[in-house]
């Protein structure tokens, strides 16, 4: 079935039309935003509801010696700008993950 979108903000009608900002937007803007940023290997974004409040949840992995401090920085700075973008209150919850991609991924910049 269909689900409605957890966010959805519509503006209200002008002589353009009416403007639509849904999760998928807000989805997207993240995922390029974040995509750009050399230490950040991947993202998921997606939007839910808990409590009947509208909440975005953004899973990044970074890459291995990546301070989760700046890339949680980093996220929450990307998400006020979207808030203030949209005009609406965005509700977000970071998860920032390692593993053996950020494993992989890391520089092999040392001398054998």
């Amino acid at each position: 079935g269909r689900r409605q979108a957890a966010l959805q903000s519509t503006g209200s009608a002008n002589a353009e039309g009416r403007i639509t900002v849904s999760d998928g937007f807000a989805s997207e803007a993240l995922k390029n935003a974040l995509a750009e940023r050399d230490e950040i290997l991947s993202s998921r974004i997606t939007a839910g509801e808990v409590d009947k409040e509208s909440v975005l949840h953004v899973a990044v992995t970074p890459r291995q010696n990546t301070s989760p401090r700046q890339v949680a920085e980093h996220v929450d700075t990307l998400v006020t700008n979207l808030a203030a973008l949209t005009g609406q209150n965005l509700r977000a919850y970071i998860s920032i993950h390692t593993g053996l991609r950020a494993k992989l991924a890391r520089d092999n910049t040392r001398v054998h």
